[in-house]
């Protein structure tokens, strides 16, 4: 007997992890079941005792299911807060603001408003037409209808609520037009977070140099590989990317090899001014120092890409 219990119960679970998806079929299934059992039940073939523990414990689990496992995008804690209010949310921008055309996304820590463990509620805030300016760190104002995001409807699909969730957000937003968010202190009058911001400033001043001098899809391509941003590569290059497996080239250097880039073309520049005079005075008859500082920078961006490359096969 107990073993029937036990496989009936495990039915009855994996039958009700896909209600939500399939509501009328699974009433519709346990319906049919309870008929069959009661047919085979009236046929002698199998007892009374044994059809009704089975199906008892089939409706158990998908119940035990539904009353235990919150739903795809069920609110994680009191939810009070993500309605319509007149006043502004204020947060910290806690990530690098991630940039596309005609777009910009924040991950702000909203003031005042905690998570059930504690921590600051995180808010992915979608920007539309937005302005220049804001940076990690930056103490920000907007107004905003947030929710909870919700989960694919369809099995096996992307679910994008378990995906924010994974990363600790808890909610989302979106805001439009290049006033909608408002800088209310710049990271940089904090000392917690004045490195970050001038890190995502200079990510910033290589964005708008590379969309201002390169074309498409180059400047993407170039993006992605320096300062790790893909939201300027179109689909068909990442498809190009993926067919010809060369994507991991737009992840191998990122903001990190960036951020190397830059220490190192600023540390060889020093030392090539550090030269004495007279030698100064001959190399610049070649090269001047800053092209000299950029190649050495090459060399030693080459040679960590290279190094990568070869650990990640």
């Amino acid at each position: 007997m107990l073993p029937f219990l036990s496989l009936a119960f495990l039915a009855g679970l994996a039958m009700g992890s896909v209600v939500s998806f399939f509501p009328l079929t699974i009433a519709a299934g346990l319906l049919f079941l309870l008929g069959f059992l009661t047919w085979v039940e009236r046929r002698q073939i199998l007892p009374a005792p044994q059809t009704t523990v089975t199906y008892a414990g089939l409706l158990a689990g998908v119940l035990y299911w539904i009353a235990i496992v919150p739903p795809p995008g069920a609110i994680r804690e009191d939810g009070a807060w993500l309605e319509s209010r007149s006043d502004a949310r204020v947060g910290r921008v806690v990530e690098p603001v991630r940039h596309s055309p005609e777009r910009a996304t924040l991950l702000v820590a909203l003031e005042g408003q905690s998570a059930r463990d504690g921590s600051s509620t995180l808010v992915r805030l979608t920007w539309r037409d937005p302005s220049s300016g804001i940076f990690q760190g930056d103490r920000v104002a907007f107004h905003a209808k947030l929710h909870v995001p919700s989960g694919s409807l369809n099995p096996g699909g992307f679910d994008y609520a378990a995906y924010v969730e994974r990363q600790g957000i808890d909610a989302v937003g979106t805001v439009v037009g290049s006033e909608a968010v408002e800088v209310r202190e710049s990271g940089l009058e904090r000392a917690r977070w004045a490195g970050w911001g001038r890190l995502d400033r200079w990510r910033g001043a290589i964005r708008e140099a590379a969309l201002f001098s390169l074309q498409q899809p180059a400047s993407g391509i170039f993006l992605g590989m320096v300062i790790g941003e893909r939201g300027y590569l179109s689909e068909e290059v990442q498809e190009w990317f993926m067919a010809t497996g060369t994507v991991h080239l737009l992840s191998i250097s990122g903001s990190h090899l960036g951020v190397i880039a830059i220490g190192l073309f600023w540390g060889w520049r020093r030392l090539v001014l550090l030269l004495p005079a007279t030698l100064m005075l001959h190399l610049t008859r070649w090269i001047t120092p800053t092209r000299l500082a950029v190649v050495f920078t090459w060399c030693g961006v080459s040679d960590r890409k290279s190094t990568r490359l070869n650990s990640s096969h």
